[in-house]
């Protein structure tokens, strides 16, 4: 039976190697075993761990750590458009004849201090 290992990246909120015990890392490649444990590991240990280099070892960390990442940032992006999407939609039940015309209805509202206040205290 095989075990098969994906990498989650590397992390230095874990700075002890699971493998060796030995700490204040600057950083550890955190792996998820099949079983689905995870593991902390130095990069020398993991790739003694594994049967691989050490360079295939940070290649492969590499890679995890950028789809973290792009993760997060779509995340946050995500949250960008809903936010905006909110925002968008109390302009428009405030100023429902201005309606997609977000300059203006900030404008007839007093501008972007008293919309914000507007919103924020729930009048709109």
């Amino acid at each position: 039976m095989t075990t098969t290992v994906r990498f989650l990246g590397t992390t230095d909120e874990h700075t002890t190697c699971d493998c060796c015990g030995k700490s204040r890392l600057k950083h550890t490649v955190a792996i998820e075993l099949s079983c689905g444990d995870v593991v902390y590991y130095g990069a020398t240990c993991a790739a003694r761990a594994l049967n691989m280099v050490a360079t295939d070892v940070h290649a492969a960390t590499r890679v995890a750590d950028r789809a973290k990442e792009a993760a997060a940032k779509a995340a946050e992006h995500a949250a960008w458009t809903a936010r905006d999407l909110d925002w968008q939609a109390a302009l428009d039940r405030a100023v429902p004849s201005l309606r997609g015309h977000r300059l203006a209805q900030i404008q007839s509202l007093g501008g972007m201090v008293a919309a914000r206040v507007a919103v924020l205290s729930g009048r709109i």
